[in-house]
């Protein structure tokens, strides 16, 4: 009786080491994975491109069925949700992204993963929206840049069977790190190439406004043009004093006098007053600011709902002379301080060039 207990022990016993011999097994493909696919996120600088291979590579390390990136500005906030794994006919039942709430509002800044065998069991999950595909195993690292938290990847399983394992977090943790540096570059290279995109376009509308072969191109409408097309705004507006000819202390009202994007005839000619009113303040203290709300209602323009605007001031010399206002639909991230800055030069240099040419054409007078 013994001797049979004793190989009942022994088959357990071979049972566990190639049970563990398959771990190692998967480890080591997992780690040669890991490898190949951290070359590989790294190879674009495109920055939308960057956080889907990112994605993609975190789903073949953990074979994770879903997959997605929360971006957080610096107070925590989610700014932009990027996801695969759910079809596009399903995403679109589904209805809006996350706006941070249940287990996306946990922090991961000071952890190094978050793993559970069964997300719903955790306190701060509120569940899912209606059509949303069930998931169980859940697996989160932060991905952290210069001691500062970008973001957060997430991966799900859908099976209840299917679990995340230690060698599946450390490889995700791997991952975050070269995620961290691959995401780096390709901000530099997008401020880069956007501070350039800026100064090109400061570049033509001076050009063509003080150019004696189109001295008639609508230069309120190029302004509009320009800041719609380089903020990736879905609507922009130009304001300007309704009588031009009175000192800017008496200005009462505003008038839209250019508009671009959606409802853009529906909004031209509209007047705002001065006093009360978001582009007002601006106009009166020539300082630029970042907003989600106007005060003032703006027919086909403020309508659209909160949704993240910039309102700048025309300045040249020391006077306004209108102001440029743009706003992104409202499931677009922020604006933030960088982009407040590159627009807030290409809005001096078109006001002096605007001032410059309004000077010519009155000289010729």
């Amino acid at each position: 009786r013994s001797s049979a207990f004793a190989g009942l022990g022994q088959r357990g016993l071979v049972s566990r080491m190639h049970q563990q011999l398959d771990e190692l097994l998967v480890a080591r493909d997992q780690m040669e994975q890991l490898l190949r696919v951290i070359v590989e996120i790294g190879a674009g600088l495109d920055l939308d491109a960057t956080l889907r291979r990112i994605i993609a590579a975190a789903r073949e390390l953990t074979s994770a069925p879903y997959g997605a990136l929360a971006i957080r500005d610096p107070d925590g906030n989610l700014v932009s949700f990027v996801n695969e794994g759910i079809d596009a006919e399903t995403a679109a039942r589904i209805g809006h992204l996350p706006v941070g709430k249940g287990l996306l509002s946990l922090s991961l800044l000071g952890m190094s993963a978050l793993r559970m065998d069964d997300l719903t069991t955790h306190p701060a999950a509120v569940g899912f929206p209606e059509h949303h595909p069930p998931m169980r195993a859940f697996l989160a690292v932060p991905i952290t840049i210069r001691a500062n938290l970008f973001g957060s990847l997430y991966l799900t399983h859908d099976d209840p069977a299917r679990l995340f394992s230690e060698s599946d977090e450390v490889a995700a943790r791997a991952l975050a790190f070269a995620a961290a540096v691959a995401i780096d570059n390709a901000q530099v290279f997008q401020r880069e190439r956007t501070a350039v995109r800026w100064m090109e376009a400061s570049r033509e509308i001076t050009t063509a406004l003080l150019s004696s072969a189109e001295p008639h191109r609508r230069p309120l409408q190029l302004i509009a043009e320009s800041a719609c097309a380089l903020t990736g705004a879905e609507q922009a507006i130009v304001l300007v004093p309704g009588d031009a000819d009175i000192p800017d202390d008496e200005v009462d009202t505003l008038v839209v006098s250019a508009a671009v994007g959606v409802h853009a005839a529906e909004v031209m000619g509209q007047q705002v007053p001065v006093d009360n009113s978001t582009s007002g303040s601006v106009f009166r203290s020539g300082e630029p600011l970042i907003t989600d709300t106007l005060q003032y209602p703006i027919q086909a323009f403020t309508d659209a709902g909160e949704r993240p605007a910039i309102v700048m001031p025309l300045r040249a010399a020391d006077a306004v002379i209108g102001v440029l206002a743009v706003a992104r639909h409202r499931d677009h991230p922020p604006f933030n301080a960088a982009q407040l800055d590159l627009m807030c030069d290409f809005a001096d240099h078109a006001a002096v060039a605007l001032t410059v040419a309004a000077a010519r054409e009155r000289a010729r007078e």
